[in-house]
């Protein structure tokens, strides 16, 4: 019961991030069908942030397959595929940020701890 309710909190909060930062970025629309996911479900919530396991990928979507920026804490990456899984993380607070490369006011952030 209570991995249920950890669980709700979480979906409940990325959604709300997701809101917000579409409703930010306005813009064309196209920017708005990327989407993140996770292979796993949420084992708890730390500081409004979702906990994973290890073993979890952040699977990230974008259908209309416009270039984008991915930013995971340091690390830098432009992408133009449908699709993209980032495994292999190591335990820690990472802060996900996708911006639209043709617009950079465009962007989601999401915040994610792995343990």
């Amino acid at each position: 019961m209570t991995k249920f309710i950890t669980f709700t909190i979480a979906v409940f909060l990325l959604g709300i991030i997701f809101l917000l930062s579409s409703n930010a970025a306005g813009g064309n629309g196209q920017f708005e069908n990327v989407v993140v996911g996770f292979s796993n479900q949420a084992i708890g919530v730390e500081n409004g942030q979702p906990i994973f396991t290890k073993d979890t990928k952040v699977l990230i979507s974008n259908p209309t397959e416009k270039e984008i920026k991915l930013y995971l804490n340091r690390y830098e990456r432009e992408v133009k595929s449908k699709e993209l899984e980032l495994s292999g993380l190591d335990a820690g607070t990472y802060t996900l940020m996708i911006v639209a490369e043709e617009d950079e006011a465009e962007k989601k952030v999401v915040g994610f701890t792995i343990q």
